[in-house]
């Protein structure tokens, strides 16, 4: 039985600014380094660097409730192979290198409580948003598996052209997005403004969600059809909410079930559960500690993960991440560590 024993560090800033209120702008770096003590294979460290820049120009001066949007990624690596051989990726910022993808171009319109935007979006800006979805580094915190291996959908480095659509009310947001399906694409294309949903096939996301009393729950279902196969479809519920209360500190409990009826996805059940316990230095939200557990079924494998993890705000914008990984496949075991550091600039 082998164990790996991965140090991650990560530095994340974010700028945000803007010249009036029209326009604004941001960018985020994280630079990420990945080691591994236990295997000889991977004795060299590997650094992984995400870029992100994204502008916002509203059109109030000439029409109202308008906005155009655009957002890309670069993404650079020392390799591009992976550190772990895990199939749920430890890391949430893991990709091949890419010199620029857009992850968002278009247009977005407000009518009251509804919005529709069209153009080159990415699922993870609207689905998978909780405290929960975000605070942990397992790719699988976010979008389930059930989505992220079993379609070629707009899911992170991805992105395609498609309509999102929301209707928001006091406690509920309904959300739906038509997405062009990016099988056979050029995945080193900048702008993926293919859009053929008859001869490309297509993907269609839908949520539910509903908020109040410090918990958010969702219910959701991804729709799949190819000119090769019939309708594919799979559903995802989570829920998450603060449980206790005790000398100050808040315990939040989250809960997520990725299921597809199909035998032919490779992904076709996940489990996952974790909780955060907040403020247990002291009572104003700057640190947090959270255990999650995982398991997918796998076509070929299973795999069950934990991953432990702890946030501290080191100074104002300047948090420390530390993270252990433990991963269980059917023929061997892997532990990884992670180490990041944000810093956040927002002006």
């Amino acid at each position: 039985m082998k164990c790996q024993l991965l140090l991650i560090f990560t530095l994340a800033t974010t700028c945000v600014g803007a010249q009036d209120k029209s326009l604004s702008y941001g960018a985020s770096l994280i630079s990420e380094l990945q080691y591994n003590l236990s295997n000889k294979d991977q004795d060299v460290p590997k650094w992984a660097n995400l870029l992100a820049l994204d502008a916002e120009l509203k059109t109030d001066r000439w029409w109202k409730n308008g906005m155009f949007k655009a957002s890309f990624w670069s993404i650079r690596n020392s390799f591009d192979r992976p550190i772990a051989k895990d199939h749920l990726i430890f890391s949430n910022i893991d990709a091949k290198s890419h010199l620029l993808l857009c992850s968002a171009l278009g247009y977005e319109h407000r009518f009251g409580r509804f919005m529709v935007f069209g153009g080159i979006r990415d699922v993870n800006i609207d689905y998978f948003t909780t405290p929960c979805d975000l605070f942990f580094t397992n790719s699988s915190a976010g979008i389930t598996p059930t989505i992220s291996l079993n379609y070629k959908a707009a899911v992170y480095p991805m992105a395609a052209m498609g309509i999102h659509m929301e209707y928001s009310s006091d406690n509920f947001v309904f959300m739906n997005s038509f997405y062009n399906n990016l099988k056979g694409v050029n995945e080193d294309n900048i702008f993926q403004f293919g859009f053929n949903p008859v001869k490309n096939g297509y993907v269609n996301f839908s949520q539910v969600e509903y908020s109040a009393n410090s918990g958010i729950y969702y219910l959701g279902w991804v729709m799949e059809k190819t000119p090769e196969r019939n309708f594919r479809y799979s559903t995802y519920i989570s829920a998450e909410k603060n449980i206790a209360r005790f000398s100050g500190s808040v315990l939040r409990a989250a809960s997520k079930i990725g299921y597809t009826p199909q035998k032919d996805h490779y992904c076709r059940t996940y489990l996952g559960s974790g909780v955060i316990l907040s403020n247990l230095l002291e009572d104003n939200e700057k640190d947090r500690l959270g255990l999650m557990l995982v398991y997918a079924d796998l076509a070929d494998d299973d795999e069950l993960a934990a991953e432990l993890t702890y946030v501290i705000e080191l100074f104002p914008s300047v948090y420390l991440q530390p993270a252990l990984h433990f991963i269980k496949h059917t023929k061997m075991n892997e532990l990884l560590g992670l180490l990041r550091v944000t810093v956040n600039l927002n002006h």
